[in-house]
């Protein structure tokens, strides 16, 4: 381990020894778990965002979107309140980027 020296905002500091409190952790050990998160989460947008961007340059087949047709995505129609099946192409191939990032995180990949 090393010792570093952080400077942060009276306001945001007040916020962290408050958390702390309540979770009954040290500073360091809050700390080190948020930027455990923030690291985790910036590696799930970065695979994400090269995910979207080889779709992106080479599209899912017809073929391959049949094959997620069952993984479908809905939303609300705002006209009428209820939800709506949407089955356009650039939602399936979110869904599909989406569901990428997940596996890959997951199995470390």
């Amino acid at each position: 381990m090393q010792t570093i020296q952080v400077t942060i905002d009276e306001p945001l500091l007040a916020q962290v020894d408050q958390a702390i409190r309540d979770l009954k952790v040290t500073r360091s050990e809050f700390i080190c778990e948020a930027l455990k998160q923030t690291l985790r989460q910036h590696r799930i947008t970065t695979l994400e965002r090269k995910h979207e961007e080889g779709y992106f340059k080479r599209p899912p087949s017809e073929h391959e979107l049949k094959e997620w047709a069952e993984e479908q995505c809905w939303e609300r129609d705002e006209s009428s309140n209820f939800f709506r099946l949407d089955t356009s192409p650039l939602k399936v191939m979110m869904f599909m980027v989406n569901l990428s990032a997940t596996h890959a995180l997951a199995t470390g990949r």
